[in-house]
Parts: structure tokens; sequence; C-alpha cells
């Protein structure tokens, strides 16, 4: 049997995968998941893709692989986000400040200058919030409102936070006015990002998902830092695809593998 035939789920997902990535912008979980389930059966029925001779220990360097990928990823995740979780930007000059009710469906919009967001758009965790500074705002409500500094204020998913107090946004008609900085939370590493690995985990074993770790994490440092030296004062900034290096990596390492033995 030709030694790329166990690989071949492996590399049809991932086509699925770069391109509903790159239609979207997204992972899908479909996909992901079918590839961790598939990573398990195919190591069970052919266990010499782990170096193995016993499908009960194939699989079992399946499900230890798909585990420490995802554990690995999720805690290089989580220290991405607190390292560099937020995004600032201080304005030249007042920018105009918008937060009201849009279409569809009554969503919360927020517009800064000439551009226009989905407000649910910036809190992928409970915890994220907004900051604003230097601001003249009018806050418009359903009820009496306390008397405080509007100078500062923090946005959550379903709160505003105005000094000491606490506003449900739910009570919140319309923020409008001028501010001077804003900063916005932000995701390093995506959760798909995390799914993904435990599919290349599931596939690749314990011991190379992590070597795609430190690989993919190389590759796209490198590849940021020239992305970033070229578009100085360019006002390019275009999101990095980790995802993508993750994969190229991954494949690189399944070729190098089957040339290594």
């Amino acid at each position: 049997m030709p030694w790329y035939m166990p690989y071949i789920p492996f590399f049809a997902l991932f086509a699925l995968l770069v391109y509903t990535n790159f239609k979207t912008g997204l992972l899908a979980d479909r996909y992901t998941f079918s590839g961790i389930i598939a990573g398990y059966i195919v190591s069970f029925l052919f266990p010499s893709i782990h170096s193995q001779n016993l499908r009960v220990l194939g699989l079992a360097d399946s499900i230890a692989g798909s585990v420490v990928g995802l554990i690995a990823m999720a805690l290089l995740c989580e220290v991405g986000k607190r390292l560099f979780g937020k995004k600032r930007v201080d304005f030249n000059e007042d920018t105009t400040f918008r937060l009201s009710s849009g279409m569809p469906h009554g969503a919360l919009i927020m517009t800064i200058g000439d551009e226009e967001y989905r407000f649910s758009e910036f809190f992928l965790r409970r915890s994220d919030k907004i900051d604003i500074g230097g601001a003249n705002l009018l806050i418009s409500s359903k009820g009496p409102l306390p008397d405080c500094d509007t100078h500062n204020i923090s946005l959550l998913r379903d709160e505003l936070h105005i000094d000491a107090h606490v506003i449900p946004l739910s009570n919140i008609t319309s923020i409008t006015g001028t501010i001077c900085s804003l900063t916005t939370p932000r995701e390093v590493i995506g959760f798909g990002v995390v799914k993904l690995m435990a599919f290349v985990g599931a596939f690749l074993g314990w011991g190379p998902v992590l070597l795609c770790i430190l690989a993919s994490g190389t590759l796209t440092a490198l590849i940021g830092f020239l992305h970033w030296f070229g578009s100085r004062g360019s006002g390019d900034n275009s999101r990095l695809e980790v995802s993508l290096y993750v994969m190229v990596v991954s494949a690189v390492i399944v070729v190098c593998r089957h040339l290594w033995t």
C-alpha cells in the first residue's frame, strides 16, 4: 500500500479547510471535528503512521496527539491574549463616536468616524471590554444616570462602566460625541486554530504536533516581522493567518517523516 493512503482524509479535509478559510475567514467546525474523528479511525486501522504495530497503541498515540495539540495551543492562545490581547488607537484629533441600535433586529452598531462596526463582534470572551479615553460624550438612557465623569468609560458586552458605576447597556438608548483614544480587545490566535491543532495531533501524534506548533509559531513570527517591516508607515494592519502556516508545516512534517523513515 502506498505510504500516503492513510493520509488521504488528512489532505482532503485540509483542502476543505483552506477553501472555507479563504472564503469566510473561518475554520469550519464540521471539518476540524471530522478531522479529529478521521484521525482516530485511521490511526486504529493503520497504526504504522505512529510507528506502532498494535492498533490500540496507534489509537492511543492519536488520542494523545489531539489532546496535547489542543492543550498546548490553548495555552499559547491564552498567553497571546494576555500579552497582545488589546489594540489601542490614539486619534490625531477628536473623532466622532456613536453607539446606538441599528438594523437588523436592533443590534448595537458602533460608529467611529466614518466606519461602522457590529458591537458584538468585539466580544468573543465574557471578559473583553472596550476602553474609551478623552471622551466628550452624551449618554441617553431610559432612566436617570448617576452624576459622573464621562471622560473615560469602558464598554463590556452588556454593561457600561463609568467611574465606579455599572449601568446595563439595555438601559442605554445611545452614546454620542467625540473620543481621543480607543482600546479594543483582539484575539491573537483564534479558537479555531486550537481545534485545528487537535485535528493535526490526531494524525501526527503528540511529538510531531509539538514540533508543528513550534515550527508554525516561528514561521508566523518571521513572516509577521517581514510583513511589519515592509508595511511600516503604510497603515496596512492586515491579519496574518496562523492557521495557514499550521497547515503548511503539518503537511511538510507528514512528508518529511515518511522520507526519514
